[in-house]
């Protein structure tokens, strides 16, 4: 044989030897992974199948409380005292604590102003002692009176000040020389001054409607929200509010028309307040007093909602015995439970958007 034909024929014979020297599995092993035995398809099969089933049924059986994320607003029955700014001006004196005991007529802020509370206080003492002297005709009071430190700070007011001082001492000169006098002009002195005095109280009194803001009755005193000296106030702006001593906290919140169908008059319902931790508050339980339908309607579509309100609690006592310190005329975010839902149900809905 011809040494040509020797190479011939290995170039031919090697791509027949060349994968079996690769090959590390036997001719049985390579056809059981390309045809799988039929037993163990079918029993692959079962298994997933009955995995299938078992997380389906499990998913059916259990269930998790169903609650609505929505606002809480806390009021009060019966209903608090807002309190307004007359006039706009800078914070001069806070003379209460948020949550304070207050007393009816109580300043709580005073404005900055050409006076003070203090000043006024003392015009109006003032004004007070000169009405009783008179109608007493104490002379020597009032002689006192008129000699006591004068009064220099009551801005606008300072005017009706003065002009009562001068009149009582033309008065008390008179009385000093009343054989100049007749009676009939000692009396129409005297009401001068009694005319005069009473024109100072009115303008002191509109001084404090003006510059003093003061509690409308008794009761529990909450800020709006912080002030302090310096702080800046619109006119007509509220300050804060007082509730009465004895009330009951009126809850209510919005539902979607949907919710509200599992929501009826006299239920029972769970509360949780977000910004207290369910793990260490717990739950409140609340009694759906009423319900009304609020319709908002806008340019382009109109919605339903409805408000339920939730029967007076004198506090807010949560399933772990403990009390939420809520603060009235307040919103909270809320979740409120409506009913109970299967993780299949809520599963089928959390997929269905997806599937559109």
């Amino acid at each position: 044989m011809k040494k040509s034909d020797k190479v011939e024929n290995s170039q031919s014979s090697s791509p027949v030897w060349e994968p079996l020297k690769n090959q590390i599995r036997s001719m049985e092993v390579t056809d059981m992974l390309d045809r799988p035995p039929s037993w163990l398809m079918k029993w692959g099969m079962y298994a997933i199948l009955l995995a299938i089933g078992v997380a389906a049924l499990s998913a059916s059986i259990i269930h998790y409380p169903e609650a609505v994320e929505t606002k809480l607003y806390i009021s009060t029955y019966p209903a608090s005292f807002n309190i307004n700014a007359n006039t706009g001006g800078m914070v001069k004196n806070v003379y209460v604590k948020d949550s304070s005991i207050v007393d009816k007529d109580q300043p709580i802020i005073e404005l900055n102003s050409a006076s003070d509370w203090e000043t006024v206080q003392q015009a109006e003492k003032f004004a007070k002692d000169v009405l009783n002297s008179v109608e007493l005709e104490d002379i020597d009071n009032l002689k006192y009176l008129s000699e006591k430190r004068r009064i220099e700070t009551l801005g606008d007011r300072q005017e009706m000040y003065d002009d009562l001082l001068h009149t009582i001492s033309i008065y008390l000169l008179n009385r000093a020389q009343r054989f100049h006098q007749t009676k009939a002009e000692i009396s129409l002195m005297r009401l001068e001054i009694v005319n005069q005095t009473r024109k100072l109280s009115r303008g002191l009194e509109s001084w404090k409607a003006k510059y003093l803001l003061t509690s409308p009755q008794a009761g529990r005193f909450y800020f709006s929200k912080p002030f302090r000296r310096g702080t800046a106030i619109k006119s007509i702006e509220e300050v804060g509010f007082v509730v009465p001593d004895k009330f009951a906290y009126q809850g209510q919140l919005m539902v979607s028309s949907t919710d509200a169908k599992k929501i009826s008059v006299g239920q029972s319902r769970k509360l949780e307040l977000i910004a207290f931790p369910l793990a260490d508050y717990g739950l409140v339980e609340v009694t759906i007093d009423s319900m009304s339908k609020v319709q908002t309607t806008t340019e382009f579509n109109s919605t339903i909602r409805y408000r339920i309100y939730f029967k007076p609690l004198a506090e807010y006592v949560t399933n772990k015995n403990i009390v939420i310190p809520i603060r009235p005329n307040f919103s909270y975010n809320a979740r409120i439970i409506i009913g109970e839902k299967s993780l299949l149900k809520r599963f089928m809905e959390m997929s269905a958007p997806k599937l559109k």
